[in-house]
């Protein structure tokens, strides 16, 4: 194990330790962060990579500790207040089920925008034969997949509403509830994407620790060692279907490229903040974007049928970059970047580390607003506007971990996209709904 090494791992267990002492918050956004930066790079701990990967990780670490006093100001407020939230909740009372049967109506959107795309793909065996092929065979499929988005959405609204409110009929909603986040992981298994199988559960355990009681450290390091080996075990399903789908529809493919495949979709989340600057290494990359993926954020909206020469993301251009084999480059799912590596895109190997840095700093301060928004709600006592604020954490809290592995485009697309769902739900799910909310 090199020097390197050593100094991160304690740079880590110092930055942790630090973190704990700043905020005793066990989900705070800086230990979110940390634990991604972890996840990505953790095939760096166990295999040999060069300084610039290393000191790349480093790079990350030593920004989560720059911004842990800002953190704390932003969040020390929220937890008080939350705590005199959780003590009230009996005073919360939904006595109708309007909010469970419209959580069933909208449920009916992104199951049937899943049948949709399973239908267009020629059936469930088609479909799964092409998760992995996704990039190239789900191009264009773009309105249907972001219809799915909702899903969770309404399971996250869902779970939220179970934890703020006494209800009537509480056992009713539960079984709803069950059957719910039952198709909603089944769903997150068909997108092809771990994480959009298993953060649900995070999700959960973040909005009982907020809204009912704090979740011990046990719990946390239980959880943790379990959302690892799952993750693989996941992969490893998903390689087996791959596998069978191929034997049963006698698809011919070279060796070389399905290990290639195969490889990648299982070992791709414990190096995936890796993968990008190892391309940057081994091929310098001089056709400098000057700020154009970042633009892209803006532009992808915009279907590429309707613009096919709107700005590419970083993702995509890294992705052409590295990858010059067409058959490679159907096989793999596009590769993501990080703030490093889209920074060394746009304005070059040196600037492009205070751009990330810039970057990682913006998606901090937008947590941080969330934090700020949902504590003066707390404070007036108005309930709606705690329920959404209580959204928006839980839906930023991702943002700052994104800049390790992936690319700006994605990460403000994704939780705009959120965003705009959650609160077209909002909307309906508490449309002329009166809840009852004493003063505390």
């Amino acid at each position: 194990m090199s020097p390197l090494v050593n100094i991160n791992i304690a740079v880590t267990i110092i930055a942790l330790g630090v973190s704990y002492w700043h905020n005793k918050d066990l989900f705070s956004p800086v230990k979110f962060y940390l634990l991604s930066a972890v996840m990505y790079f953790y095939d760096s701990f166990i295999n040999t990579y060069s300084s610039f990967v290393l000191l790349s990780y480093l790079f990350f670490i030593v920004v989560a500790l720059l911004v842990m006093p800002t953190e704390r100001s932003y969040t020390s407020k929220f937890l008080k207040q939350v705590v005199i939230f959780r003590s009230n909740r009996k005073e919360r009372k939904i006595y109708s089920n309007k909010i469970l049967y419209r959580i069933v109506l909208l449920t009916s959107i992104p199951v049937g925008a899943q049948l949709y795309h399973i239908y267009l793909m020629g059936g469930i065996e088609s479909y799964l034969l092409s998760i992995p092929l996704r990039v190239q065979l789900w191009a264009g499929l773009g309105y249907v997949i972001h219809f799915k988005t909702l899903m969770t959405v309404l399971n996250l609204f869902f779970f939220i509403v179970l934890c703020v409110f006494s209800i009537k009929n509480r056992k009713l909603w539960l079984i709803f509830f069950i059957v719910h986040t039952i198709v909603t992981v089944t769903m997150g298994f068909l997108t092809g994407s771990r994480s959009a199988t298993l953060v649900n559960f995070l999700f959960f355990i973040m909005v009982y620790h907020y809204l009912v009681e704090n979740i011990k450290i046990h719990y946390i390091v239980i959880f943790i060692a379990i959302l690892f080996p799952l993750s693989s075990l996941l992969g490893f399903f998903r390689q087996a279907s791959f596998m069978n789908q191929l034997s049963e529809n006698a698809v011919e493919i070279s060796q070389d490229d399905l290990e290639s495949t195969l490889y990648r979709e299982n070992s791709v989340s414990y190096k995936v903040a890796i993968f990008p600057l190892e391309i940057l290494e081994e091929k310098h990359y001089d056709d400098l974007c000057y700020g154009s993926t970042y633009l892209s954020a803006l532009t992808n909206f915009i279907p590429r049928a309707l613009w096919p020469e709107k700005l590419s993301s970083g993702g995509t251009i890294l992705t052409n970059f590295g990858l010059g084999n067409a058959s490679n480059e159907s096989l793999t799912t596009a590769y993501s970047t990080g703030a490093i590596a889209e920074g060394i895109i746009n304005f070059g190997y040196y600037f492009g580390y205070i751009f990330a840095f810039i970057q990682i700093f913006l998606f901090f301060y937008i947590i941080f607003w969330s934090f700020s928004f949902t504590t003066i709600h707390l404070l007036k006592n108005q309930l709606k506007k705690i329920l959404w604020g209580i959204f928006l954490i839980i839906t930023t809290i991702q943002l700052p971990g994104s800049s390790i592995g992936g690319e700006f485009t994605n990460a403000i697309f994704n939780i705009l996209l959120r965003l705009f769902l959650g609160y077209f739900c909002f909307r309906l799910l508490f449309y002329r709904i009166s809840l009852n909310a004493n003063k505390y």
